[in-house]
């Protein structure tokens, strides 16, 4: 993956991650499994 790769794809785990804590424990849990 080239710098600016994984750059974007640090970027959209952070959002997912930020947006992941709003979720009930349940979703997130099964969110985690997917993952």
């Amino acid at each position: 993956m080239t710098d600016d790769n994984q750059e974007f794809a640090n970027k959209i785990t952070t959002y997912l991650d930020a947006g992941t804590a709003e979720l009930k424990a349940g979703t997130a849990y099964r969110l985690q499994l997917a993952r």
